[in-house]
């Protein structure tokens, strides 16, 4: 063989090589590609395994594929009917299609193959809090924290219920642990703030936003929670301060301008008071209680030029 020859057939051989090797990239590539075609890959080849098919379920119920989630879920449990997490995502999938009842005697399911799957008692908490049962959300996400020590999850959960139901003092107790397991987070510091403020303690609800701000200076909600404590107190120049703050990050947000129109009617400066009601107006031409109210101030400067 010439060597010109030998040259072209090891070169020939090394781009059919090339060629096999980025096929064989490209469809693994797209294999990984997400986790839906990663597990549907899986279950391709083999389909008789309960974990490829609940983890093909988790990632059609991931994006929202509900129906197609469900079939495979229950594939999952005709393989395996003591498998638990195939209940979690039947569960999950009726919950998002308002099955409620449905989703309550899954989660059950969960619980009863597992009674110390705290996560299955935290879902099932949920979906009884959606029903309007706290009470019974409440048992379960008190059964939750028991068996999973530091779940996060669960005790959020716990204060939420509390919260919701008025259980002021229960709730900030809740928060006050669930700080303790995660104190970076501004929702927490919240929320804590707004349950003082249902039992009337706005300095210590203050002290709470400030915490709250601080950990998150870009959200809205403490900063306005801070300025109707302040305004809860009689501290309008601080409330109209952390309004104007507000404005900054929310040039539009029609509440804020409301609420700092208000503030500055308790303050008596009614022309302030005016131009931010008209804005209100003008972002939100329907709102009748704005419209009220800003006729009555305009009644009450003519009446003062008379």
């Amino acid at each position: 063989m010439k060597k010109n020859e030998r040259n072209y057939i090891e070169f020939l051989t090394v781009a059919i090589l090339l060629i096999l090797f980025c096929i064989t990239t490209y469809r693994r590539n797209f294999v990984w590609k997400n986790e839906l075609t990663l597990w549907q890959d899986v279950v391709n080849k083999s389909h008789n395994k309960a974990r490829a098919h609940n983890n093909l379920a988790m990632a059609l119920n991931s994006v929202r594929l509900l129906d197609r989630a469900i079939i495979e879920a229950k594939k999952a449990l005709s393989l395996n009917p003591a498998f638990k997490k195939p209940y979690i995502i039947l569960g999950n999938a009726c919950v998002q299609k308002g099955l409620i009842d449905k989703a309550i005697n899954h989660f059950k399911d969960a619980v009863r193959i597992d009674p110390g799957y705290a996560e299955a008692h935290v879902n099932l908490g949920n979906t009884y809090r959606i029903k309007g049962s706290i009470d019974l959300a409440i048992r379960e996400y008190k059964k939750a924290i028991t068996l999973k020590a530091g779940y996060v999850r669960g005790h959020r959960c716990l204060a939420t219920a509390y919260s919701f139901k008025g259980m002021a003092d229960e709730a900030i107790d809740e928060y006050k642990k669930l700080l303790e397991l995660e104190s970076d987070n501004y929702r927490t510091y919240n929320s804590l703030g707004l349950n003082y403020v249902k039992k009337g303690l706005y300095d210590e609800a203050i002290i709470e936003f400030k915490k709250s701000i601080f950990l998150k200076s870009d959200q809205i909600a403490p900063r306005v929670n801070l300025a109707s404590a302040y305004g809860s107190l009689g501290l309008t120049n601080e409330a109209i301060a952390v309004l104007k703050k507000c404005l900054q990050l929310d040039p539009n947000n029609v509440d804020i301008h409301y609420n700092l129109a208000l503030s500055y009617t308790d303050k008596r400066e009614y022309d302030e008071a005016i131009r931010e009601f008209e804005k209100v107006l003008r972002l939100k031409p329907g709102d009748t209680q704005a419209r009220k109210r800003l006729q009555r101030l305009k009644d009450r400067s003519d009446e003062a030029l008379n």
